[in-house]
């Protein structure tokens, strides 16, 4: 049996996700103690936890994102 399907047949169901990652690639990022520590703080600031911040932070960044034609 291939690796991948090894794999795959070992996963947990996503059943156990919460919806919105279900079917999705998760982003994994490791940050500096400090710099976790910084970004908790500047996220409960606006009251949000750490994770929705930065999913904040990312679609904004994405949206601002210059529009490139399909040629």
């Amino acid at each position: 049996m291939p690796r991948k399907a090894a794999k795959a047949q070992n996963r947990k169901p996503a059943r156990g996700r919460p919806s919105l990652f279900q079917n999705r690639r998760l982003l994994s990022v490791t940050l500096e103690q400090s710099d976790y520590e910084s970004l908790l703080q500047l996220a409960r600031g606006v009251g949000m936890g750490a994770s929705t911040y930065v999913r904040m932070l990312i679609k904004r960044a994405i949206q601002e994102l210059p529009q490139q034609s399909s040629q």
